[in-house]
């Protein structure tokens, strides 16, 4: 299981989408909560979480969620991707951003 989680700036905007890849030889049904806390420089407190079941049949890569969030100077974020299959935790990806560390109209 291999989770990702892919981000884009334009102008004001963030866009996060959460994705999942089954490595595996079978279909997995799949539960995962991504998770978002935003910080801006004047240290207020944004927090965002979304959840929800996928099947992933063997070997497919699947967009698990997405969201857009505002973006300016001095903001920070940290989103968090847990993916689990019957309860267990397969996977756990975190993405720490800063608006000093990415451009805009950037993309990983």
């Amino acid at each position: 299981m291999d989770g990702q989680i892919l981000y884009e700036v334009k102008g004001d905007k963030l866009k996060i989408e959460a994705h999942c890849e089954n490595q595996t030889d079978k279909r997995l049904s799949l539960t995962y909560k991504l998770s978002i806390e935003q910080h801006d420089s004047n240290n207020n407190t944004v927090s965002n979480s979304q959840g929800g079941k996928k099947e992933l049949e063997a070997m497919e890569s699947k967009t698990l969620s997405s969201t857009s969030v505002s973006w300016r100077k001095g903001s920070s974020l940290r989103a968090t991707l847990k993916i689990y299959h019957k309860k267990k935790l397969l996977d756990t990806v975190i993405l720490d951003l800063s608006s000093d560390s990415i451009e805009e109209k950037s993309e990983k």
